[in-house]
């Protein structure tokens, strides 16, 4: 029993968002739904669960700073002032 008055199968609003045909009320097109470009994700059964690899910007800088005090507080060395920080 088909209950949609377009009858069965995928709807032509969404279909048309998924081939890119969309667009917004401000006359702007809306991009295709991405598509998946590996199938080696975790769990992945290559239908429902696909996965989406790029390549991340490497960072520009890698530079770490290190401050560190150390003090003596009294002359025997019982009580001791320590800072540290990155």
């Amino acid at each position: 029993m088909v209950t949609c008055p377009l009858g069965g199968g995928v709807s032509p609003a969404i279909l048309s968002l998924w081939n890119g045909q969309g667009a917004l009320p401000n006359g702007k097109n809306i991009p295709a739904y991405p598509h998946a470009n590996t199938a080696a994700a975790v769990g992945s059964d290559g239908l429902n669960v696909l996965g989406y690899s790029f390549a991340a910007p490497q960072p520009t800088d890698l530079n770490t700073h290190l401050v560190r005090f150390d003090d003596n507080v009294t002359a025997n060395g019982n009580h001791r002032l320590c800072f540290a920080a990155t």
